[in-house]
């Protein structure tokens, strides 16, 4: 079932990309033998899923596969139109049980537990501009960091 609605997530994602393909695109299908099979994506191909297989034509070619073979999908030569992306807040869970957050002073910084309530929190700074949490004076489950404007979501074993 869930394979099923990824192929058709997948699929519905596919059909408007392949309008605006130059040569050279392809989608790559990843067979469950290890195989794969491609398919230019310059050919416009229409993809049909029924309930056992899925169909793949395009000027004079139909390819048929079952749903059960092709594992996932890829592009091959397909750019993302991403040009630059911002890195959000730096930080690094350490071994010793606390997290570090480079370039952020201790104030910038805030826990909250999966209610939405600010937690109590003891931060420091080790000196070098990075402020350090210790997750051992939290209690178990999710929590929300917001640092500097910017959340992240982690859990508390």
């Amino acid at each position: 079932m869930k394979r099923n609605l990824l192929i058709i997530l997948l699929v519905g994602l596919l059909l408007p990309a392949a309008k605006v393909c130059a040569e050279g695109q392809t989608l790559v299908l990843h067979h469950a033998d290890g195989t794969t099979s491609e398919v230019e994506l310059q050919t416009m191909p229409r993809i049909r899923l029924s309930a056992d297989k899925m169909t793949i034509t395009s000027q004079g070619i139909s390819q048929e596969y079952a749903k059960t073979d092709v594992v996932r999908f890829t592009y091959k030569g397909v750019g993302t139109g991403i040009t630059t992306v911002k890195p959000t807040a730096r930080y690094r869970v350490e071994d010793n049980g606390q997290v570090t957050f480079f370039g952020t002073e201790t104030g910038r910084v805030s826990v909250y537990n999966s209610n939405g309530m600010q937690m109590p929190v003891s931060l420091s700074n080790d000196g070098a501009g990075n402020a350090i949490l210790p997750l051992n004076t939290l209690p178990q489950g999710v929590y929300i960091v917001n640092i500097n404007g910017r959340s992240i979501k982690f859990i508390r074993p």
